[in-house]
C-alpha cells in the first residue's frame, strides 16, 4: 500500500458506518464493493496494510435443503419491492 493511498483514507465518526474503502477493505479482486459496510469496534482496529474481505462458506447454500426447510412454513405470495432493485444495483456496483 503506498504512502499516498492511506493518507487519502477518510474515515466516518466514531460510531458511524463507512463503506469498505473508508477502512481501507477489498473483495478478493481488490476492488470496493458499494453495498458492503463496516463499523470500527475499536479505534486504530483498521489502520495499517489493505485487509481482504473473503465471504464465508456459510453462504454456500444447498438448494434443495433450503427448499425443504422453506417447506415448514406457510406459503407467501411472491412480490417484489422497488427497494430490492436497489439493493440489486448495490451489490454489483464497486467504489473506484
Amino acid at each position: 500500500m503506498s504512502a499516498a493511498r492511506s493518507s487519502s483514507i477518510r474515515r466516518p465518526r466514531r460510531g458511524q458506518h463507512g463503506d469498505t474503502r473508508d477502512y481501507n477493505i477489498c473483495d478478493a479482486n481488490g476492488e470496493y464493493p458499494y453495498g458492503m459496510l463496516a463499523l470500527e469496534l475499536e479505534k486504530g482496529a483498521f489502520d495499517g496494510p489493505e485487509r481482504k474481505f473473503r465471504y464465508s462458506d456459510v453462504y454456500n447454500l444447498d438448494e434443495k435443503e433450503a427448499e425443504r426447510f422453506d417447506g415448514n412454513f406457510e406459503r407467501k405470495e411472491k412480490g417484489r419491492k422497488p427497494s430490492q432493485d436497489v439493493f440489486s444495483i448495490a451489490i454489483r456496483a464497486y467504489i473506484k
